[in-house]
């Protein structure tokens, strides 16, 4: 009985090497075409009659860095990355990116992030559930996050929200992993992913 139990032990693992060393990620599979548009809605939900502004296009993106640096306002286990804009557009982009709510990312015509990321201001004492932009103005920083901090830091917040917040988060984390995985593929495919 045990010889039998241990040969399918072993014929799973081994199954199970097969076909996650075979396999492709789902983000290769896609195609991505198209020029990067980044458009930004003034309130909350576009489909209000909301016009979409151009924001910054794929050509204003220099680097897109994934390294992380811990500190009062980035948590590494949720940063996603920097956007390091070429030229004089961190200024134009520093300027007016504060007048807009959600941000919305296409390849072509292709929504990247489904739902558009909200832009979450430093002031806020909000906890985001999921992913977002938050601008560093100190610093001139453009960062995309899971979120922002934890609230477990919050008093203000009972243990019960906490938890349903933190469990919201991690919902939402595990949905925008492939489009993530997309955004990192066509950075990669343009020369501008720094890892």
């Amino acid at each position: 009985m045990k010889k039998n139990i241990y040969l399918i032990c072993s014929a799973l693992v081994f199954g199970m090497l097969f076909v996650s060393c075979g396999s492709k990620t789902e983000s290769e599979d896609v195609k991505i075409s198209g020029e990067l548009k980044v458009m930004g809605a003034k309130t909350a939900d576009a489909s209000l009659g909301d016009e979409l502004d151009l924001l910054f296009t794929g050509d204003d993106i220099k680097s897109f860095l994934t390294a992380c640096e811990s500190d009062d306002f980035v948590n590494c286990d949720s940063f996603i990355g920097e956007i390091v804009f070429s030229g004089l557009k961190a200024d134009d982009v520093m300027y007016n990116i504060g007048l807009y709510h959600t941000i919305y990312f296409y390849v072509g015509e292709t929504l990247l992030f489904d739902p558009p990321i909200k832009l979450h201001q430093p002031y806020s004492s909000y906890c985001p559930e999921d992913l977002y932009m938050f601008i560093d103005y100190s610093r001139d920083k453009f960062l995309l996050s899971e979120w922002y901090r934890v609230c477990d830091n919050d008093n203000w917040l009972s243990a019960a929200e906490k938890k349903a917040i933190r469990k919201q988060q991690e919902e939402n984390s595990k949905m925008r992993k492939r489009q993530v995985d997309v955004f990192f593929k066509y950075l990669k495919d343009n020369g501008k992913l720094v890892e």
